[in-house]
């Protein structure tokens, strides 16, 4: 979100924060990274890239937090 703050031509560089922070999180939390991945492509309005990462939220999410996703996704 500090990126997103910063300026929107700084998307690239979130991006690639997200992509290194995957590598070291426990895995239980890589389908919020995406989540709130999506959100962000979403208010900078790259749409394509927003579905592929609630794509990548929804396969990683636990069964029990799928409706946070879906619902995300559904707005």
């Amino acid at each position: 979100r500090l990126y997103e703050r910063l300026s929107s031509s700084q998307v690239a560089s979130a991006r690639q924060t997200v992509e290194r922070a995957i590598q070291h999180i426990s895995k239980e939390l890589v389908w919020k990274l995406y989540f709130e991945a999506a959100q962000a492509e979403e208010r900078a309005g790259s749409f394509e890239v927003c579905r592929a990462a609630y794509v990548e939220a929804v396969r990683n999410c636990p069964e029990n937090l799928l409706w946070k996703v879906w619902l995300g996704a559904a707005r």
